[in-house]
């Protein structure tokens, strides 16, 4: 059986190679660089992949550099809805940070996307977990 990172990891895979069907916008593409899950060159910018099970944080803050396109590919978890609420103020700080909140095995919609910096300038911060919990609900939890 496969662990929740390799089952993301997989997932991911397909995402990119599926968007890429769509798009032809991947010039460069590589695996496992630097301790990042995949880096993209693309006709629209670098994107670098980071696959975390549960959202970290403290592991967020010490990678990610404020104007870095990065994307994070997470378990649609309840802990990782909770340390995202929890950690906002961390993750608005970084401009072009998106979070993709993902159950492979769901149903219907397999994902749901999040960028906290215009998140929170669009929308602001009020009602931020009920907002929040209104999103993880439109995909089925990831649960072990």
């Amino acid at each position: 059986m496969n662990s929740i990172r390799d089952t993301l990891r997989e997932w991911l895979s397909h995402h990119i190679t599926t968007r890429n069907q769509i798009r032809a916008d991947i010039i460069e593409m590589a695996q496992n660089t630097d301790g990042w899950d995949y880096y993209l060159k693309t006709k629209r910018g670098d994107q670098t992949y980071l696959v975390m099970p549960t959202i970290d944080i403290q592991e967020i803050a010490k990678r990610v550099s404020p104007d870095a396109h990065v994307i994070i590919i997470t378990s649609n978890s309840p802990s990782s809805l909770q340390a995202t609420i929890n950690g906002w103020d961390a993750l608005t700080r970084l401009r072009r940070l998106s979070i993709f909140f993902v159950n492979p095995y769901a149903t219907h919609e397999k994902h749901w996307a999040l960028h906290p910096a215009a998140h929170d300038m669009l929308i602001g911060r009020t009602n931020l977990a009920a907002r929040l919990k209104t999103l993880f609900e439109s995909v089925a939890p990831y649960t072990t």
